[in-house]
């Protein structure tokens, strides 16, 4: 895993919904949402992955 992953996943772990935004700074805000972007992409690819192998096993059981 590159060092670049290693940071991104640090610091998705220290965000939690919900928490208070007033204290962070434009900058914060920014990488903030550029995380949580980041994130939202590798669930949607999960997410598209489980309903291929769904479909594919429908396929498999309907003949």
């Amino acid at each position: 895993m590159a060092i670049e992953d290693e940071e991104v996943r640090r610091k998705s772990a220290e965000i939690r919904i919900g928490d208070a935004l007033d204290a962070l700074s434009v900058e914060d805000l920014t990488a903030r949402i550029t995380i949580l972007e980041t994130e939202i992409s590798r669930i949607r690819n999960e997410l598209r992955a489980r309903q291929g192998t769904r479909a594919a096993a429908e396929q498999l059981f309907r003949k």
